[in-house]
């Protein structure tokens, strides 16, 4: 797989788990990746409905690896995703 495919596929997938959340939080009253902000100091707030609440960024570690064993074995896999690509091939 070329890197642009992985790339564009890595940012779809974020995207679609962006949306998904977005559809999940509504019953708590949350907001995932609301539309405005306002920055005051230190302080980031998200206008949603006229009233301005904290934000809370969210960090997240992703690491690529890859492998070499006996027979062939290539790939990226992301560590704490869902996202697998490349071959194995063992004799």
């Amino acid at each position: 797989m070329e890197l642009k495919d992985f790339v564009k596929e890595t940012l779809l997938q974020i995207a679609q788990g962006v949306r998904e959340a977005q559809d999940a939080v509504k019953e708590y009253d949350a907001t995932v990746n609301p539309m405005q902000y306002q920055k005051t100091g230190d302080i980031t707030n998200a206008k949603i409905n006229n009233q301005f609440y904290p934000v809370q960024d969210i960090d997240f570690e992703v690491a690529l690896t890859s492998s070499n064993e006996e027979g062939v074995k290539a790939g990226i896999g992301v560590l704490l995703g869902s996202l697998n690509l490349g071959t194995n091939k063992t004799e």
